[in-house]
Order: C-alpha cells, then structure tokens, then sequence
C-alpha cells in the first residue's frame, strides 16, 4: 500500500527530519495555543458580511465558548481570556485588511482534503476559492520581514499541485491569510 507523505510533514522536515518521525510516534507536545486558535478560527468563520468588524467580534465570542469544550484541559481558561482580549483588539485592523482582499478569497470551500497517488502526498487545505480553484493557507505566525517563510512556500506549493490535479487546472496565483493584514 503506498503511503502519502502529508503536506504538513514538510515543515517539519526542514526544522530536523527526525521531527517527522517524532511526530508519527505521537512524541511531539501539542500544546494549544489560544490566540493561534482564536485567529484561525476567525478566518474560517468569514463569510463576508456587510459588517466584517461585528462578524468577526460574533465568531470571536462564540470561539470564547466553543474552544474551551473541544480542547478541555489542554486550554488554560486564563490565557484564553488574555488572547481574546488581544485578538479583539486586532479586529479593527483586521477588519480594514480584509475588506481589500475578501472578494479574492471569497466564495470559499473550508478545510478540503486533497490526496495524490501520482504524487504520493496529502493534506488538507485550509481554503479552496472556489472561483479558479485557488489554494489559500491560514497563518496565525508573524511573517517575515520579506517574502514568505520557506515551509509555508513549500506547503502552499505543495497544496497547489493536488489542487491542480484533482480539479484538472492550471493554477497561476495564491492567497495567504495571515495574521498581520494592512
């Protein structure tokens, strides 16, 4: 049976490839942390509302409730309560960032698995735009002073070759959603 190697695995790969294998043993700590989450989930909550600062403060409240039942003890309710503050007071700016690209990653499909036989990889997508099949990856990090980091490149590269196999498309552009949008 052939085995994918997971587009996530790439990152990985590159800090030390014996992570790869840390991780597959299940030796790797998964600590989770709030404003990271808390930032992801608002941009999978988009939607594109005329009003996108209270849309986002709606997702924000609702992710105060949700996060601390799906991740339980591994989410301290005190840092969730500090990174809540912090991203709240992110939206605004977010919000004015957003409204400049939110045509160009809207209408959406979230969280899409992708898998190759012919190129032995899989992943799942964060956002596919459904018009073009343009492959999008939500980064909550800073990015760097210039370009992309070398991982997020790889993976985006690598998202962007099962897009154009499974959809049969040839794909020229990318979007990031990251933490910092001006």
């Amino acid at each position: 049976m052939l085995t994918h190697v997971r587009i996530s695995d790439i990152g990985l790969y590159l800090r030390c490839p014996r992570l790869v294998y840390l991780d597959a043993l299940g030796s790797l700590p998964r600590k989770a942390r709030p404003v990271h989450l808390l930032l992801r989930e608002l941009m999978l909550g988009i939607s594109g509302s005329d009003d996108l600062e209270e849309e986002l403060e709606t997702i924000l409240s609702k992710q105060e409730q949700d996060l601390p039942l799906i991740y339980g003890d591994e989410i301290d309710p005190e840092e969730l309560c500090m990174a809540s503050q912090e991203v709240k007071a992110m939206i605004p700016r977010m919000a004015q960032g957003l409204a400049t690209v939110l045509d160009k990653i809207l209408p959406s499909d979230l969280e899409v698995d992708l898998r190759s036989d012919r190129l032995g990889l899989s992943g799942r997508l964060d956002r596919l735009v459904t018009d073009g099949h343009v492959p999008s990856i939500i980064k909550t990090g800073f990015a760097p002073d210039d370009g992309v980091w070398k991982k997020d490149r790889l993976q985006l590269a690598g998202y962007a070759m099962l897009t154009e196999e499974q959809y049969g498309v040839e794909l020229s552009k990318a979007w990031w959603s990251i933490r910092d949008l001006e």
